[in-house]
């Protein structure tokens, strides 16, 4: 079974995307900002990484980097209601497997998601 990590500061959201992953069989992580993400990925094994752009104590992009060095197997889906086309070029650059713009379709999600778990 592969673990999902959500990290958004919207619980509204982080539920959302639990239910449909946890209906698809995965195991679902949850945090509330980049710190707790972060932490979660040293303490636990993660298959994917779904990031919000923004969010408090540290931006979606530095979580990004930081996860990569905790884990380069970890494969980040990133999230923004604010994206750019600059915001997602960026975060493939960084290492990001994809990009979505919310709000999110869940069925995209979903299919990013299974992409990532390869």
């Amino acid at each position: 079974m592969k673990t999902v990590l959500i990290i958004d500061d919207d619980d509204s959201i982080r539920d959302s995307i639990k239910d449909v992953l946890e209906d698809e069989g995965y195991r679902v992580l949850q945090a509330e900002n980049g710190m707790q993400g972060t932490m979660m990925c040293k303490k636990n094994k993660v298959d994917i990484a779904i990031i919000d752009i923004w969010l408090p104590n540290i931006d979606g992009m530095k979580v990004l980097e930081e996860i990569n060095r905790i884990n380069k197997k970890i494969k980040s889906i990133m999230i923004s209601a604010h994206g750019t086309v600059t915001t997602a070029v960026d975060s493939w650059k960084k290492g990001a497997v994809d990009f979505l713009e919310k709000p999110l379709s869940l069925d995209k999600l979903l299919q990013a998601v299974k992409k990532a778990s390869g």
